[in-house]
């Protein structure tokens, strides 16, 4: 695999690389939870798999649910005691860095003007 200049290499990359796999991990493992669309179906397939959830979710206020939009890490940790799988949350979504020097970045960072294919 070719990377380009100033992007991570060694250990760095490699860390990198794993932590995505574990977050790749987590997340097809909670798709259920995240890939519903909201209220398309009264009762996704979750509540019947995780009851304990559903339960504990039916007793936000709508005051929580302002709050757990604004602050996700609250809600997972919130329901970690019935789904300990989100408390995996908080480590997973704090990101390593992933560029490398600036300097060289910059260098190897393509100039607007002749991005193509681009938006």
């Amino acid at each position: 695999m070719t990377q380009a200049p100033g992007a991570p290499t060694g250990q760095g990359f490699l860390d990198a690389f794993d932590h995505w796999k574990r977050l790749n991990r987590w997340l097809s493992g909670h798709q259920l939870l995240w890939r519903p669309v909201p209220f398309s179906n009264p009762q996704p397939d979750w509540v019947a798999l995780h009851p304990e959830l559903a339960s504990a979710s039916a007793t936000f206020s709508d005051r929580d649910c302002a709050e757990f939009g604004h602050a996700p890490e609250l809600l997972a940790d919130d329901l970690a005691s019935v789904m300990p799988s989100l408390a995996e949350r908080a480590s997973l979504v704090n990101l390593p860095g992933l560029a490398g020097d600036p300097d060289a970045v910059a260098a190897s960072t393509l100039k607007e003007v002749h991005a193509t294919d681009m938006p």
